[in-house]
């Protein structure tokens, strides 16, 4: 209805001036046509707004760039109108679609709306009419490419890759340079009012994508100001019980192996996290003091210890070890191969299962666990921290004291803009 019901109302009969059969032709070989909205009567004239909402978009696309019949302002700036905001409407929705190819459509038809404006003067100047066709020299599909070209350009933000692509699809090398000049002027314009369209998407959709350079007064903070403290650890052998429990209740992609966490001898609690929560730091001695508690009982030989860093294991490993039920040979140690077996589906937590007899067994966590994960000190400025997410990819990264114990955990969800700016506003 948004399409036809225009169409029939508004839409202007234009006469063919111009013969597209040998284009049509032509462009047939392309896999795509030059397909008019005849008009009624004898076949001379065709429906200008019909023909560009009505056809799919490539092919819309194809009349926009090689029909040399004349578009009317109204048709153009309808089709202009309709198409711009059908796209606004349905971007984001979960259906397969996107962005690319309605921005070419938008962008030529306004450039085809440039040009019939260049048209009309020329005609103006050379006493030519319009229903004659293009004057000489004059070919008004120019305009559709470079305003195509324009107005994706300043969708996505794309310069130079943008202008590759557009001049190897199009193989018109000569226009270069105006395609060039375009998409500079879209993106600087653009970059002038607001961000792109992809960046804006992901800041709704709160996505932690690191920009290449850190946020400003990322250099005010450091790694103990932007860490997670709430640190929940396992020792080197862990209980089926406790690992269960905490893929269960915890949705982190990577836990903390530590030695052997201190125990709360004095009151006997087993909480399911580390609680680091109250660190206090001393500018002084460089230590802290918390209210250290561990999951479960543990023999008094492991009371006093610290919580002595050994590595860093996955989400995805936990869920293969107790899935291969490796605390039922312990001596068993799982292959490359089994590791990755599941992946990139990968398990779930809620389909184990588990008996009763077997939760109080262990497992050995040492060779699986990654023994030299990135670290980096308490004291660590967050713009070298930003630059070790951005260079290497990283998902985490363990935040150290100087006595090599666990204090917390920085995830790029820690490192973004927004979050930066809470954890600067609360220190003032």
């Amino acid at each position: 209805m948004v399409t036809f019901l225009p169409s029939m109302i508004l839409g202007e009969c234009s006469l063919i001036t111009k013969d597209i059969s040998g284009i049509s032709r032509t462009i047939d070989s392309m896999n795509g046509n030059l397909t008019t909205i005849p008009c009624p009567g004898d076949g001379t004239r065709f429906n200008d707004l019909g023909t560009l909402l009505l056809n799919p978009l490539e092919k819309t696309i194809f009349q926009l760039f090689h029909n040399p019949n004349y578009f009317s302002f109204s048709s153009l700036l309808t089709a202009f109108v309709l198409t711009f905001f059908t796209a606004c409407w349905t971007y984001g929705t979960g259906v397969p679609s996107g962005l690319f190819v309605p921005c070419l459509m938008i962008g030529s038809i306004y450039g085809r709306l440039v040009g019939n404006i260049v048209q009309k003067v020329y005609t103006l100047i050379l006493g030519n009419e319009i229903s004659t066709g293009v004057p000489f020299g004059f070919y008004i599909g120019t305009y559709a490419l470079v305003g195509a070209a324009s107005f994706l350009g300043g969708v996505v933000r794309m310069t130079i890759s943008l202008a590759v692509i557009i001049l190897e699809s199009t193989n018109e090398i000569l226009f270069g340079l105006p395609i060039m000049l375009a998409l500079m002027i879209a993106k600087w314009t653009g970059d002038y009012f607001n961000e792109g369209l992809y960046d804006i998407h992901i800041n709704l959709k709160r996505m932690p994508l690191l920009e290449w350079d850190p946020p400003h007064d990322a250099d005010l903070l450091s790694a103990k100001d932007v860490m997670s403290k709430n640190l929940t650890v396992l020792r080197e052998h862990e209980t089926v019980e406790f690992i269960e429990k905490v893929l269960i209740e915890k949705s982190h992609s990577g836990f903390v192996v530590v030695k052997n966490p201190l125990y709360n001898h004095h009151t006997g609690l087993s909480p399911v996290e580390l609680n680091i929560n109250n660190l206090t730091f001393s500018e002084v001695s460089n230590s802290f003091s918390a209210s250290l508690t561990i999951p479960i009982e543990r023999s008094s030989a492991d009371k006093y210890e610290p919580a002595s860093f050994r590595g860093l294991i996955l989400r995805s490993q936990l869920l293969a070890l107790l899935h291969y039920k490796v605390y039922d040979n312990p001596d068993r140690v799982l292959t490359h191969e089994e590791m990755i077996k599941f992946y990139p589906k990968g398990l779930n937590s809620s389909t184990l299962i588990i008996r009763q007899e077997d939760k109080h067994k262990q497992i050995d966590l040492r060779p699986y666990m990654n023994p030299s994960p990135y670290t980096a000190f308490m004291d660590t400025c967050v713009t070298q921290v930003y630059e070790i997410f951005r260079t290497m990819g990283l998902r985490h990264l363990v935040v150290l004291d100087n006595q090599g114990r666990a204090l917390g955990l920085i995830t790029r969800k820690d490192l973004i803009e927004g979050n930066l700016k809470k954890v600067l506003k609360s220190n003032n």
